[in-house]
């Protein structure tokens, strides 16, 4: 080849070189437009010439595929303090080395729209790195090692953010980041390793304005869920199930173990109008337990299939499970050589207002005695088949008051107390298989079972009379097994206690026959006498008007909070008009009290220390004296002992002549007696 010919092959090679130089040299920049990308910088400052001017009305700058390993508070500033690149809206950091980046790196940078930082080596996002980006539309942050966000790094003065990308770093909780700017449309925090949801931003759920943002966690480490990942966000809202669509997240694709945590989430869900909503849930699959791996979990779930397993006080070798579905706490402790009921069992969490149950089995295990437990009065299903129980007492019964099935077969039960039969039906106990003896205190159960439908297959039991003769218990009767003499002695004794209750009664009757009166009513609502007729005649509005010294804080409270309150909310639920809490501003007292007293089947005058000294007391029971129809209508109640020297004295004296006072605290008797005297007086609802 000839000198010329390589000369003219050099020719374009040096010119590339030439070219890449002169792009890689931001002084020779031109355009709006910088492209500094794979041109080997190290630092911003080795590719910014500051006593350049070529930038300063430059709106996109690209440093991407550099080596630029950290960005300091002086990169994007001039000596003075100003703003280097003050009209940059675009600008491209990704694909370099970057480790740290000062807080207050980007300050200046106030116009920027787009800001790419992906695939580099962030581990945090301190709270000032987008401070004052007011117009800034998407940021990328992916493929970075981010493991900490700030919680003010997304803030609600991020008008016009439109996109974020945190994909494919290393967070391991979610914060409601998406819900701070007002405009998002995205925010995908894929492909980390997020495990839950916190809320250190202190966030309050809020949808004044509908959550744009759709927030795609696909791909994380989502395998147990909690209901109080929504409850902290809107922790005053029952039915936080419902808010979930809102949120717009996307949770597919984690490995999701589906148990009982998952109940309320999935029977909120399934069979409902969400279930048509426009939302991945349905796509969602559980990961676990292998039983249900693959299935959609708001669709092919079977709700009774959400189980969890607990350990805590759980008894040695059993299976503790919460089974949500039935509200029920499944215990089995067959066959683990038990010789009594455990002293604790785990405790579970049930809605409100609705008590979950226990199932307990101890079937197979050596148990002799059936104890009462602190969590008897959760038995609903109990089962001790195949064990050596010879007796089961009243107090095995004591508070078992929701059971609903029994099974005590393959015992060695002689009798069993006739507690069983007023909790359960005989169709809803197994006894067979028991060495029964036919005695004078098991003849009960012959009506017991005769009432069993006649298929069941246990109504044949059968019990031995004195070791020899078997007979079917529901055959067995009194005088079979001779018991006439012993039902006599019963019916002897029984009647003897009953007459010795009667004269009791008669005595009590004629020693405080007001009290005896006041019994009868309060036990069987039976009021024969000191019925007025006012009762019968008058058509009133309210059961009685209070009179009392309204100045006086203490009286007031207690009217208001415990006398009134107490008697209008309990049974029969009386209705009163207090002055001070029912009279309508801008009524003319006066009129309203007349009117008010007048629709009142009883005056009640609470008498205090200072009651004849307001004037408006002293009015209200001039009015009760005239609307007095026959004794009875006033009822008068003494609040304070210093009110006994005002009723010693005219005119009080001739007002309570004749009529009963009542006092609700003064001496102990006076207590206890109080409120069933004052139902007693008041009208018979």
């Amino acid at each position: 080849m000839s000198i010329i010919g390589i000369v003219l092959s050099v020719l374009p090679l040096l010119a590339s070189i030439a070219s890449a130089t002169n792009r890689c040299d931001i002084c020779q920049a031109t355009g709006p437009e910088i492209d500094l990308s794979n041109c080997g910088f190290y630092s911003v400052g080795d590719a910014i010439n500051k006593s350049c001017d070529a930038a300063r009305s430059a709106t996109v700058l690209k440093l991407n595929g550099n080596f630029i390993s950290n960005i300091s508070s002086n990169d994007f500033l001039m000596e003075d303090g100003t703003g280097y690149f003050w009209q940059l809206d675009k600008l491209y950091l990704n694909n370099n080395s970057i480790t740290d980046i000062d807080e207050d790196a980007f300050w200046t940078l106030r116009f920027l729209t787009d800001f790419d930082l992906s695939y580099n080596n962030l581990t945090e996002l301190e709270d000032g790195i987008l401070l004052e980006k007011l117009i800034l539309k998407t940021i990328n942050f992916a493929y970075n090692q981010i493991n900490f966000i700030g919680t003010s790094v997304f803030r609600e003065d991020h008008h016009a953010l439109k996109e974020v990308n945190l994909s494919h770093n290393n967070l391991i909780s979610m914060e409601p980041w998406p819900y701070k700017p007002p405009a998002l449309s995205k925010f995908d925090v894929s492909h980390n390793a997020i495990v839950n949801f916190t809320n250190r931003m202190n966030w309050i759920y809020d949808l004044s304005e509908p959550y744009h943002a759709s927030v795609d966690l696909r791909n994380n480490q989502l395998r147990d869920w909690r209901d109080y990942y929504l409850q902290q966000y809107n922790p005053n809202q029952p039915e936080f199930y419902v808010d979930f669509v809102t949120y717009n997240l996307d949770i597919r694709d984690n490995p999701w173990f589906c148990d009982c945590h998952f109940y309320g989430f999935t029977s909120r869900y399934q069979n409902s109008f969400f279930k048509h909503a426009d939302t991945t849930l349905m796509e969602m699959k559980c990961d676990g337990p292998p039983n249900l791996h693959g299935k959609a979990i708001m669709e092919d779930v079977d709700l009774n299939d959400l189980i969890c397993n607990i350990t805590l006080d759980c008894p040695q070798g059993c299976l503790c499970q919460n089974k949500p579905a039935e509200n029920l706490l499944h215990v089995n402790c067959n066959s683990k050589g038990f010789t009594h009921l455990p002293s604790k069992i785990p405790k579970i969490e049930s809605p409100p207002n609705n008590q979950y149950t226990l199932k307990l089995e101890m079937n197979n295990n050596r148990i002799r005695t059936l104890t009462h437990e602190n969590y008897t009065s959760l038995l609903s299903d109990l089962s001790l088949s195949g064990n050596q129980l010879e007796d089961v007492g009243d107090a095995a019964f004591t508070g078992m008051t929701i059971i609903k099935h029994l099974n005590l077969e393959n015992n060695k039960l002689k009798k069993i107390s006739p507690k069983i039969q007023y909790l359960l039906k005989f169709e809803d106990t197994s006894l067979s298989n028991n060495n029964f003896q036919c005695t004078c205190d098991m003849v009960w159960m012959k009506d017991w079972i005769n009432f069993a439908p006649i298929d069941d297959p246990n109504r044949d039991m059968q019990c031995t009379f004195e070791n020899e003769d078997v007979y079917k218990i529901r055959e067995v009767s009194e005088s079979l097994l001779n018991c006439t003499y012993d039902v006599a002695i019963g019916l002897t004794i029984g009647f003897s206690i009953l007459l010795a209750l009667v004269i009791v009664a008669v005595i009590w009757a004629k020693k405080c026959p007001y009290e005896t009166k006041v019994i009868l009513y309060r036990i069987f609502r039976y009021h024969p006498w000191d019925k007025y007729r006012v009762d019968n005649e008058l058509l009133a509005e309210h059961d009685a008007y209070v009179s009392f010294d309204d100045s006086n804080i203490h009286i007031r409270q207690w009217v208001l909070r415990k006398f009134a309150k107490r008697l209008e909310e309990e049974k029969p639920c009386y209705k009163f008009f207090v002055p001070v809490r029912d009279l309508l501003v801008g009524d003319g007292k006066a009129d309203s009290i007349i009117e008010n007293m007048e629709k009142s089947k009883r005056v009640i005058i609470i008498l205090s220390d200072k009651y004849d000294e307001n004037e408006w007391c002293k009015f209200e029971c001039q009015r009760a004296e005239i609307l007095e129809l026959n004794n009875g209508r006033i009822i008068f109640i003494k609040y304070h002992p210093e009110a006994d020297e005002m009723i010693e004295n005219e005119p009080w004296k001739s007002r309570v002549k004749g009529r009963k006072v009542f006092s609700p605290g003064e001496k102990k008797s006076e207590r206890r007696w109080f409120w069933g005297k004052i139902k007693y007086e008041l009208p018979v609802r």
